[in-house]
C-alpha cells in the first residue's frame, strides 16, 4: 500500500479476494477503497504472486481485498 510493505496473515482466499488480518496499526493507515497490493511469499527477493486489488472491507484488525485482473 503506497509504496510501503506490511506482513500479514491470509485468513481466506479465492479467485476473487482475500481476507487478511493485520496489526491494528498497519490497518489505520490504508482506507477502505484503496488500491494496494498482495504479495504471497515467505521470501521478499523472490515473489511468486501479486495480485493488484482495492480493499473493500475493513473491521477490527482484518482488510478484505478485491482482486482487479
Amino acid at each position: 500500500y503506497k509504496g510501503k510493505e506490511y506482513r500479514g496473515v491470509i485468513e481466506n482466499l479465492s479467485t476473487s479476494g482475500a481476507l487478511l488480518k493485520l496489526s491494528v496499526r498497519q490497518l489505520l493507515e490504508m482506507p477502505r477503497g484503496s488500491r494496494c497490493s498482495l504479495i504471497i511469499s515467505d521470501d521478499p527477493q523472490f515473489v511468486p504472486g501479486e495480485f493488484s486489488g482495492k480493499i473493500v472491507h475493513r473491521h477490527s484488525s482484518k482488510i478484505g481485498i478485491k482482486f482487479q485482473f
